[in-house]
């Protein structure tokens, strides 16, 4: 088992090298020693899909009827697509690795998209986005999609996010009111720019922002609790659109222990305890690993003056959050209470 191990850590680091083959070759032993590793079966697949798409077939659907739903989606792409239309297998591929957060595969295919038609603007964009994701350098694709195409959403958002992870907000800003311009009734786009707002200091704008993802898609509980969690935690209007963004998460999403916690901590901001209490409670029941609901049903304890029972949670809280703020305002308030 450890040697298997070894090997798949060999498989991946190949796959980020860009070393298909190398891959494909490491995978087949781990197959040929393990015939029932879905996981391992599914990758070898997904390799040949990108070298060799006549032999992927097999493979894929031995993993899909092992239960990877990597090597279904797949073989769903191969089934679907014409005899011998390379960029009709690619592509959706392409996205299938998107969806299933395999970076180094969506990038390698991405690649091979780009190559084999290079003026394609959303196949730089998500080369851009793979590469990104998989630790590498994307500027460059990003830019070149959005040079080819600078009237689409997509590009615009991709290179805006690009800025956003690259820690500066104010260029991420440019992009993104774009791409909110280009597309108005796309919510992600709105929340997207609502966290460069928020990541450039910009309150008033990035509540605005996160308000309108919600009214786009009313249905939808995360942007509700995104306009919620903004506001709460920023402690920016929260009586008029934070407890109320809260209800909203809540009744669409009776069972999310992120939604009870924002509508907990909301109240307790508002000084009641008593509800506050009950909602933070729900919230540490459906979840006990949630290190925010944790650190607030602390801060609730703290305040009733039973630090007993305070001191758990946030302990909880500390551990589970570990070098995140969460974790950090978890110790800083344990310090009164002492250990």
């Amino acid at each position: 088992p450890q040697a298997l191990e070894r090997l798949s850590s060999q498989a991946d680091e190949a796959l980020a090298r860009q070393d298909v083959a190398g891959a494909g070759n490491i995978l087949r032993a781990i197959v040929t020693a393990r015939p029932a590793d879905q996981d391992a079966q599914a990758l070898l697949g997904a390799s040949l899909l990108l070298t060799d798409p006549d032999s992927a077939a097999p493979i894929l659907g031995d993993a899909a009827s092992l239960g990877s739903l990597l090597a279904a989606d797949l073989r769903r792409t191969v089934e679907l697509a014409p005899a011998g239309d390379e960029l009709a297998v690619l592509a959706p591929a392409g996205q299938v690795f998107l969806q299933h957060q395999q970076w180094a595969l969506a990038a390698l295919t991405f690649e091979q998209i780009t190559s084999l038609d290079p003026l394609n603007p959303e196949a730089h964009a998500y080369l851009g986005v793979a590469l990104l994701r998989s630790g590498r350098d994307g500027r460059a694709a990003l830019e070149q999609a959005v040079d080819l195409a600078p009237e689409s959403a997509l590009t615009q958002s991709a290179l805006g996010l690009y800025w956003q992870e690259a820690g500066e907000p104010a260029r991420a800003r440019i992009y993104l009111q774009r791409a909110v311009d280009l597309e108005p009734d796309n919510a992600a786009f709105a929340a997207s720019l609502a966290a460069a707002c928020a990541a450039s200091g910009d309150v008033q704008a990035a509540l605005a922002s996160f308000r309108q993802a919600a009214q786009i898609e009313p249905t939808t509980a995360i942007f509700w609790r995104m306009l919620a969690d903004f506001s709460v935690s920023r402690r920016v209007e929260v009586a008029e659109t934070g407890l109320p963004a809260a209800r909203n998460a809540v009744a669409l999403q009776p069972g999310s222990a992120l939604a009870l916690d924002v509508l907990g901590y909301g109240h307790l901001l508002q000084g009641n305890q008593a509800l506050a209490e009950r909602l933070l409670t729900r919230a540490v029941i459906l979840d006990p690993e949630a290190a925010s609901a944790r650190l607030h049903y602390g801060l609730l304890l703290r305040d009733l003056e039973r630090e007993a029972e305070a001191a758990v949670q946030l302990q909880a809280a500390s551990r589970l959050g570990g070098d995140t703020p969460t974790g950090e305002l978890a110790r800083r308030a344990l310090l009164p209470i002492g250990p």
